[in-house]
């Protein structure tokens, strides 16, 4: 269950890295393209621009696709193992009732202590989507912060208006 989880985790993560810059260059071309409406409708580009958008949305189409697959078959797989491992459980714990070696109440705490074990390990790694898109939110946050103005607003030359 944890190498279904961290396989998964490392895979998700790379796939949201891609996501995430594609996204992002579909989202300047419409800000662009909203912030300048007046010039895009002066020049008829509005059929331009729209192209434009679905082309970079195109793109992460196949990319989304594959993400959605994996994280779908990883989770069956991940779920498979859970059950597959309660149900050798019960079999092995029957088999020790049978043989007297166990009672009920010790075979089922057995049981539910491999379930709630398995459950925890496969609720810390199904976050790990969600962590990879937080770290890239955080590292475009940092980009942004780390860049140094082109314009020194606190210089004194260049050209000084009255008022």
């Amino acid at each position: 269950v944890m190498f279904a989880g961290v396989a998964n985790m490392k895979f998700m993560a790379g796939l949201s890295a891609s996501d995430g810059t594609e996204y992002a260059k579909a989202g300047n071309v419409a800000t662009e393209t909203v912030s300048a409406i007046r010039t895009v409708q002066a020049f008829n580009l509005s059929s331009t621009r729209v192209a434009q958008y679905q082309a970079i949305l195109n793109r992460t189409a196949k990319t989304s696709v594959k993400k959605g697959v994996t994280g779908g078959v990883s989770f069956g797989f991940s779920q498979f193992l859970l059950f597959a491992a309660f149900a050798l459980s019960l079999w092995y714990g029957g088999q020790l009732i049978n043989a007297l070696e166990a009672d009920f109440a010790q075979v089922l705490r057995v049981c539910m202590a491999i379930l709630m074990g398995a459950m925890g390990v496969g609720e810390c790694y199904s976050m790990a989507g969600d962590t990879a898109e937080a770290n890239l939110a955080a590292g475009r946050i940092f980009e942004i912060l780390d860049q140094t103005p082109t314009i020194d607003n606190y210089g004194k030359e260049g050209l000084v208006l009255e008022n």
